[in-house]
């Protein structure tokens, strides 16, 4: 049996077993244009390694590893031209601490999942560093919101979710 032959017979055994083509290997798709639009690695039809996907100019979107189809590890994305996020995954889901960054590199924003729920602290920030939005979560839910009005005042909007008045305090969160 030559090599051909048999690979034609892996992939009917494959394809009976299945119902469907099983992809396996790396894979590059390509878009419209020609261009690639992202590269995977697959086993057994699941991802499993790299994954990297790219913007029509040819920059990277997103870059993460997978393990049996479920991201794990660190991940990148770029959310069009304007945010850098990078995080961890676990078991598919985000969990830890993920930083999203400006395109002149300051940090915009900054938040924790466990296991893909909110968790913890999520903050915003202006472009001067000060803080601009924080939330606090916990377990999914979200139990406190504070918002400056500006990137030069010291008023904060205080609103406890839950609470019947909203009302201003002076200085800073931090």
């Amino acid at each position: 049996m030559d090599i051909a032959e048999k690979s034609s017979n892996q992939w009917d055994e494959v394809e009976k077993l299945n119902g469907r083509w099983i992809q396996t290997g790396r894979w590059i798709q390509l878009d419209s244009h020609c261009k690639i639009a992202s590269i995977d690695t697959f086993l057994h039809g699941k991802r499993h390694g790299i994954s990297v996907g790219y913007m029509p100019d040819g920059r990277e979107e997103y870059k993460y590893y997978c393990i049996n189809g479920l991201a794990e590890g660190l991940a990148h994305f770029v959310d069009s031209d304007t945010l850098h996020m990078y995080g961890q995954f676990k078991n598919g889901k985000m969990d830890g601490e993920f930083l999203a960054y400006r395109p002149n590199g300051k940090l915009y924003m900054k938040f924790h999942r466990t296991a893909g729920v909110w968790d913890g602290e999520k903050v915003i920030y202006y472009d001067s560093g000060r803080v601009h939005i924080k939330k606090v979560y916990d377990n999914g839910e979200l139990v406190l919101r504070l918002e400056f009005k500006d990137d030069s005042a010291n008023t904060l909007l205080s609103e406890r979710i839950g609470a019947e008045n909203n009302h201003e305090v002076e200085g800073d969160p931090e």
